[in-house]
Formats: structure tokens, C-alpha cells, sequence
């Protein structure tokens, strides 16, 4: 059976399948959304509201108000008065500091998975 994937449109003409373990995280940029996955990034004219809809999976979490990340894809959480989330890629995203304790509580979670 195939893993999970959301297929988006990146064209006129052409779909895309982006399977979801691919997915580092998913950006706003404005009205529009980036998906960044390990080799590519893809513009998408949705708002990030869209994808995380898209993204209704337990791997995903939206970190802040730009942000939605795949917490497979995050390495290390930095907690405290400047919280951080390294990612694989080693690109640093910086969560809200509402979302740190559940943030926290996913990525303890994790080893055990």
C-alpha cells in the first residue's frame, strides 16, 4: 500500500503527488503557501489554512501563525525564553509560545513511536 499523500496543483495542466514523509513543513507567504519538502519547494495559491486541512495528520502541527511542520522532520526542540525548533534540514522555526508545551509533549512522544 502507498503511504499517505496530498496531491496539489502545480500548473494548468499538472498535479502533483507529494507524499507526506517527504513534507518537512508547509509556509504562508501572504495569500499563498509554500511546501517544503527534502528536495523541492512547491508555491501553491492556497492559504495555509487549506493545507492544514490537507495535513488533518498526526505527524503535522501548525507551530505559529506561518508555520505548519512535520514533527518527524524536527530534531531537536529548544524550550525557554527563545523556543526553537531545528529541523532536519537544519532550518530553525520559532513557534509561538503557546504551542511550546504540546510541541514538547509531541516531540517526547516521538522516541517511543
Amino acid at each position: 500500500m502507498d503511504s499517505p499523500f496530498i496531491v496539489i496543483n502545480i500548473s494548468k495542466n499538472r498535479y502533483r503527488k507529494i507524499y507526506l514523509s517527504d513534507i518537512l513543513y508547509c509556509k504562508a507567504e501572504r495569500a499563498y503557501s509554500i511546501i517544503k519538502t527534502v528536495t523541492k519547494e512547491f508555491l501553491l495559491s492556497h492559504p495555509l489554512k487549506n493545507l492544514e486541512y490537507l495535513l488533518n495528520y498526526n505527524g503535522f502541527v501548525r507551530v505559529n501563525r506561518s508555520y505548519i511542520v512535520n514533527i518527524e522532520k524536527c530534531i531537536e526542540l529548544k524550550t525557554g525564553n527563545n523556543p526553537q525548533i531545528i529541523m532536519n534540514n537544519d532550518e530553525v522555526i520559532k513557534p509561538s509560545r503557546d504551542n511550546v508545551s504540546e510541541l514538547k509533549s509531541l516531540f517526547l512522544l516521538e522516541q517511543i513511536a
